[in-house]
């Protein structure tokens, strides 16, 4: 929705983005203590979850929610994804730097009991009236927030609007929700907690890559980019062979599994993600070899899409291939656009060819017409390669800094790349100066004349999409 809005300049499709993205983090879906998000609302109103949380889930709402803050600098968005990257951190990390699976619903046998509370709990624990009787109000306690003899913190607005909506004053007011939000966090955690799955998976750790990078880049905290580049590298030290090949599972030291097609798809493009923001040609070499080693064994030449598994693996009565976005967007949508924009970065025809055979063979059907609700990843794709699509080339020893300021802006369909010095990739060769930092703003391999500041290369991207 949010590249096709800005694409498309459909601003409808901006306003129900932005209208569900409220809601959700207004509503019972979402841990207002602790950060994070339930895996799916149970009714209408997203009010009562089922209360697992899943690491695959919030690798995706962060990463949405960060996106939509360049689009629209809310500051729910960014409260939405510092409490969920913190809520994963805590909860969803052990020693090593990758990521656990998932919280489940039940503690003491009971869905939701370690997220409700009753009207005699929270009277008890809040000794001021008055911030009380604010809580309750704005929690709905007792009213709309009412579940089977417990409540839900369902507030259904900000506390902006709030405040407006009942003639508070703002900081008083944040102030007492905040304290009383901290004393039932601190209460919360001498409950029974829910059972933890401590087994991580290489293609959901890669979501979490590109959610950690999403927030970077919106927010410029280097301890997301940091968490990001050590995940990865993790993933590359224990869960990849020399022969190229990826484990799927990492659990107690152990890995087991081998990879399937998400695997490699998801790495492939959580490594394009991090060159994107730190430049590092290893990503883009390591993205190769994933491609690679994909083609050699998962690829069939025959129909243009690639199985979900290997040829090395014990071999099946069928094997499937999987083409349909759901939850998770489908590993051959996800390395189909990995095959595009890897072919641009490195003018590799042959994987652009790939990509465009693959999307072609989804549009021939009509399926990406007909149930498109099930094929919105290669809708981004196809939106990608019809669209205006814009190289943004900074080369200096100021690159980082004028990298992170372009980055902050909301850009679909335009790819960064960059070095210090000279670089091996097509489109920098050539580009650097010594002891200037200068910024190129392309479109179809041909390059404006640089500039210097990062305002006016902004201003040169506009100028590029609003033409004819």
């Amino acid at each position: 929705l949010i590249n096709y809005g800005t694409l498309g300049e459909e601003s409808m499709a901006i306003d129900q983005l932005h209208l569900s993205l409220e809601r959700m983090a207004n509503g019972g879906i979402y841990d207002h203590l602790g950060g994070g998000f339930a895996r799916y609302s149970t009714d209408e109103k997203w009010k009562v979850p089922h209360f697992e949380k899943m690491l695959y889930d919030n690798a995706q709402l962060i990463h949405i929610y960060a996106k939509a803050y360049r689009q629209d600098p809310n500051p729910l968005y960014k409260e939405v994804v510092e409490e969920s990257i913190a809520f994963c951190n805590r909860e969803l990390k052990g020693e090593a730097p990758l990521y656990y699976s998932s919280l489940d619903a039940d503690s003491e046998g009971v869905e939701g009991k370690f997220y409700v509370w009753t009207e005699e709990e929270l009277e008890e624990l809040i000794s001021s009236k008055e911030d009380l009787a604010l809580f309750k109000l704005y929690y709905q306690i007792g009213k709309e927030a009412q579940w089977e003899e417990a409540n839900i913190l369902y507030p259904q607005q900000s506390i902006s609007q709030f405040v407006k909506d009942n003639q508070l004053d703002f900081k008083s007011t944040q102030e007492a929700i905040a304290r009383v939000e901290k004393r039932l966090f601190d209460q919360r955690a001498n409950r029974v907690r829910p059972a933890l799955d401590d087994k991580s998976l290489c293609s959901w750790n890669a979501l979490m890559i590109e959610g950690l990078i999403e927030a970077y880049k919106s927010f410029g905290k280097e301890e997301y980019l940091l968490q990001a580049q050590q995940t990865a590298t993790f993933i590359f030290e224990k869960m990849y062979t020399e022969e190229g090949r990826l484990w799927r599972n990492y659990k107690g030291g152990k890995v087991s599994i081998n990879g399937f097609l998400d695997d490699y798809a998801q790495l492939a493009n959580a490594c394009l993600h991090l060159y994107e923001v730190d430049f590092d040609l290893s990503w883009l070499e390591r993205c190769e070899q994933l491609v690679n080693y994909a083609i050699t064994h998962f690829y069939d030449s025959e129909t243009g899409l690639f199985y979900y598994t290997s040829n090395e693996d014990q071999q099946l009565v069928v094997r499937q291939k999987e083409t349909t976005d759901k939850v998770i967007s489908s590993s051959n949508s996800v390395m189909a656009r990995s095959l595009a924009r890897l072919g641009h970065l490195k003018e590799n025809e042959e994987y652009i060819s790939m990509s465009s055979k693959m999307l072609n063979i989804i549009m021939l059907d009509g399926r990406l017409y007909d149930q498109a609700n099930f094929y919105s990843n290669w809708g981004n794709l196809l939106s990608e390669n019809t669209s205006d699509q814009l190289d943004v080339v900074i080369v200096g020893p100021e690159y980082a800094e004028k990298r992170k300021e372009i980055a902050q802006a909301f850009l679909p369909n335009v790819y960064l790349m960059g070095s210090e010095k000279e670089s091996n990739l097509p489109l920098i060769k050539g580009k650097y100066l010594e002891d200037e930092t200068l910024i190129y703003v392309c479109k179809n391999k041909v390059c404006k004349f640089p500039v210097s500041d990062t305002q006016a290369a902004l201003e040169l991207i506009e100028g590029e999409r609003s033409l004819p």
